[in-house]
């Protein structure tokens, strides 16, 4: 203990002589307690920048605010397992060298806005304490030209914000493992390197987590997630990969107007060794997903592209940009195949929105189109319907036509010409040769000119690549 010393006093013995701060954890609360305006005076000391371990305070407890605008600091700052009772205001900040907060405890507010620093970091100290904090963190419009560093932080204010809008971070930011309880808000930072937020938990359905308008250079890692709030992604630039393997949505996610230069994982990720692992993700009841564009996706594997597809932003919306965005990477990928069951499966998602609003007129041509040849991608039903119709036909007017025509000739041969006659939109000279009386034998052959008149026409759109232009 101090002794007769005041606990500032004893201090700044530690300072005069450039050693660190730091209070032995045994002692009592009451002979730890310095002042934030001691702090203050200390801090912008040059003499730091000379310190190979820079200013370092150790197990103390501040019990009145740091405040200090505009704050010029050389040297390198430390603080392990301290507490602040109070704000700590450090807007418009300068700092030369990097700045520490591990393990401490925040109970007032944290406002570092618009402040410069090389490195920043609130992980954990030495023995595994994580930092905390218990109301607001303001980092907006900051510049860190190195690293973030929040490993395992705790956000702990529900009614608090954490906020980094439009702060430029230079390096990666790291939030592995890291507690929001409020809400955490993203908006246009920027990030030179990697987005590293895997096994981070954002509690609470009051929770909102803001991304909108967020660049990253690197990779954005959400593996294993936990995000309770409503989830905005949307108008964001990602310039390598994205990567939502085993992540927990469960309320709704905005990936409106994203780009990723890279691939999307949704379920698979690949090892360096090229062995796959696979982890359950759990998708939101809702999603917006129209202008989302991805270099590449994992959702091929599996059928796995049905369940992205069936993300809505209510059950009985209709988007087709996400059916297109998926269509364009299948065909990329080689995968053609895909490709036609993506635009199929469009298609009549267009159609079931054309019935609900009751459009029955542009509903029945999208009945018609998807039945008959799948909107171009399915041609070979052409074959399947033609024979539906021309063989019952063809069988028909082998009975009926069977005493007309004379007893030398091939009855099947000449039934069959006066069929395609029939069914062609051409003349074949056969129709006027053979008739019969009876409405059976006029309402068949009415069936089978009127399909004609269907098919022929659909077959040469089908053949001139058409219907396929319609993607």
């Amino acid at each position: 203990m101090p002794g007769e010393l005041s606990s500032e006093a004893w201090a700044k013995e530690r300072l005069e002589l450039a050693q660190p701060i730091e209070f032995p954890k045994e002692w009592p609360e009451v002979d730890r307690r310095i002042s934030g305006e001691f702090l203050v005076e200390a801090l912008p000391d040059s003499k730091w920048a000379k310190v190979p371990t820079g200013f370092v305070v150790v197990n103390a407890i501040i019990v009145t605010p740091l405040e200090r605008r505009y704050a010029q600091v050389d040297g390198e700052i430390c603080f392990e397992e301290c507490v602040f009772e109070a704000g700590v205001e450090l807007p418009y900040a300068n700092f030369k060298r990097r700045v520490r907060f591990l393990g401490c405890t925040f109970k007032g507010t944290l406002n570092v806005q618009t402040c410069r620093v090389p490195d920043l970091d609130f992980g954990e100290s030495r023995a595994g304490i994580p930092t905390v904090f218990h109301s607001d963190a303001n980092f907006v419009t900051s510049e860190i030209t190195g690293q973030l560093f929040c490993h395992k932080a705790q956000f702990l204010s529900k009614e608090g914000v954490v906020t980094f809008n439009s702060a430029k971070i230079s390096g990666s930011a790291f939030f592995q493992e890291c507690l929001f309880q409020g809400t955490a808000d993203f908006g246009h930072a920027e990030i030179g390197r990697n987005l590293a937020c895997q096994d981070a938990k954002f509690l609470g359905d009051h929770v909102n987590v803001v991304f909108n308008s967020l660049k990253v250079s690197g990779n954005a890692f959400f593996d294993r997630a936990t995000l309770e709030g409503l989830v905005d992604l949307g108008d964001c630039t990602f310039l390598r990969n994205v990567s939502l393997i085993g992540a927990r949505f469960s309320q709704s996610l905005n990936f409106s107007n994203t780009s990723i230069a890279g691939t999307l994982y949704v379920f698979t990720t690949t090892s360096s060794g090229g062995n796959e692992s696979t982890l359950e993700t759990k998708l939101p009841p809702i999603a917006v997903l129209r202008g989302l564009t991805y270099g590449r996706t994992d959702l091929e594997y599996e059928n796995r592209w049905r369940t992205w597809l069936g993300l809505r932003r209510h059950k009985d919306s209709y988007d087709p940009a996400p059916y297109r965005t998926l269509e364009e990477y299948f065909h990329q990928a080689g995968r053609d195949d895909l490709a036609d069951e993506v635009h199929y499966e469009m298609r009549k998602a267009e159609g079931q929105a054309l019935w609900r609003q009751g459009r029955l007129d542009k509903w029945s041509v999208n009945c018609l189109l998807r039945w008959t040849v799948g909107y171009g991608v399915y041609g070979w039903r052409l074959f399947v319907w033609t024979g539906v119709v021309l063989l019952p036909a063809w069988l028909f007017f082998v009975v009926t036509l069977k005493q007309a025509i004379e007893p030398d000739k091939p009855v099947s041969l000449l039934s069959l010409i006066y069929t395609m006659d029939v069914f062609l939109p051409v003349n074949l000279n056969q129709e006027e040769l053979y008739t019969r009386p009876g409405p059976v034998f006029a309402i068949v052959k009415f069936v089978t000119k009127l399909w004609g008149w269907v098919i022929v026409p659909l077959a040469m759109a089908q053949l001139a690549g058409f219907l396929k232009k319609k993607r």
